[in-house]
């Protein structure tokens, strides 16, 4: 997944996501990223051999030196960037300054990202109250349907920042997610919870489920990911000490026999 994500690829959709719900991005963020833009667009002149030849002619017919003529320089520099491939040079740059830029706006969005996700838990907790049973994927609810229409706006907004996130968070290195882990950077979930919800666990079940939401920086996600596994690692220890002792049971049965 880290190979497939890039720095342009999670600005893009840090960007639609804030246009889609309704927040701004950290001015120094766009400034740099619409800066760096322009170096797509750069292009240089062609290098023009007759233009070159006339110009070196031209310095040794009037005994000047050729290193001293701006003229014959400029002939010389676009032919050494062109060879260059100055266009690849100018792209690895951006990308660079990309990687830069979005990693440094990570506190910023976090900040942004973690107010939005409790704006959406406390409409969701609010809507719990007005729709018995509340089921976001249930399309023909009738029961205060304005609360329902709330709940379920506010499960894809809770979406729409955990894969934006997902995608900043790997494009910039802080931590890897994992699909069976996603739901932990918006929910404090332990093992059991996660199992509860199935192996294809989505915002919504957990919604459905009645879980809390809150965003969890990098720090706090590897977190809730240790917890897990820690977790499953000590359900798999008392799994083996259960069937050890069941397997020793029988044995002393059999014996006594």
């Amino acid at each position: 997944m880290d190979n497939l994500i890039d720095a342009t690829v999670a600005y893009n959709l840090t960007r639609q996501t804030a246009r889609h719900i309704g927040y701004e991005l950290p001015t120094e963020l766009v400034d740099t990223m619409t800066r760096l833009d322009t170096l797509a667009a750069a292009r240089f002149p062609e290098p023009d051999r007759d233009a070159l030849g006339e110009a070196l002619a031209a310095a040794v017919l009037d005994n000047r030196d050729p290193l001293d003529d701006t003229t014959i320089t400029r002939h010389l520099m676009a032919g050494v960037l062109k060879d260059s491939r100055y266009g690849t040079l100018l792209n690895d740059h951006a990308k660079r300054g990309r990687a830069t830029a979005l990693t440094n706006a990570v506190p910023a969005l976090v900040k942004t990202w973690k107010k939005i996700v409790t704006d959406a838990d406390n409409t969701l907790a609010a809507a719990r109250e007005q729709v018995p049973n509340l089921d976001v994927t249930d399309t023909n609810t009738t029961h205060n349907a304005r609360a329902w229409g709330q709940a379920r706006e506010a499960a894809a907004t809770l979406e729409q920042i955990t894969q934006a996130w997902t995608m900043v968070m790997t494009a910039t290195r802080h931590a890897r997610t994992e699909p069976r882990t996603q739901l932990l950077i918006v929910a404090d979930l332990t093992a059991e919870q996660l199992d509860q919800l199935g192996p294809h666990a989505t915002i919504h079940t957990a919604v459905n489920a009645g879980h809390r939401f809150t965003l969890a920086d990098a720090d706090t996600y590897r977190h809730r990911c240790e917890q897990v596994q820690a977790q499953r690692d000590e359900q798999k220890r008392r799994a083996a000490l259960a069937l050890e002792h069941r397997t020793k049971g029988r044995s002393l049965g059999i014996a006594n026999t």
